[in-house]
């Protein structure tokens, strides 16, 4: 409250530097279908059921591989580590827990959250249309950051 433009604009590009963000997806169908992974490499993981996991990487404005859980809850548990791996947990966390058509699952993650890092921001959302349609339905993100 009462900051520049200025001043605003140079919290968010701090902010974004400290950004981390990890998505779990359900399978590697929509990651195949917007055309960042062959289909020989889709139907394999379909085939032994790999839940893959993705990040973004907001210094050079890319996405990543984040890793392979063989079933969701290991996914889930890659998902926590490796997003949190990111943080400075020792700092206030502002995080977001996003989901899409995954309301149960998201809650109880976000739970865990509050139980072991007391962040200072914990939000709730559905995934937005860009996020959405690259990972597909029952998708979970983590996305947030550490105060400086």
């Amino acid at each position: 409250i009462g900051a520049s433009a200025s001043q605003m604009i140079d919290a968010s590009e701090k902010a974004r530097h400290r950004m981390a963000q990890v998505v779990l997806m359900d399978s590697l169908e929509h990651l195949q279908r917007t055309g960042r992974i062959g289909r020989a490499t889709q139907m394999l993981g379909s085939m032994i059921q790999l839940k893959p996991l993705i990040k973004i990487n907001h210094e050079i404005g890319i996405i990543e591989s984040a890793g392979y859980g063989r079933t969701r809850k290991k996914g889930v548990e890659l998902l926590m580590k490796k997003f949190f791996d990111q943080l400075d947990v020792e700092k206030p966390l502002h995080i977001a827990v996003l989901h899409g058509n995954a309301l149960p699952e998201a809650e109880a993650l976000m739970e865990r959250i509050r139980e072991k890092y007391s962040p200072k921001e914990l939000i709730l959302n559905i995934t937005g249309p860009v996020l959405g349609i690259n990972t597909g339905p029952s998708a979970l993100a983590l996305s947030g950051y550490s105060e400086a």
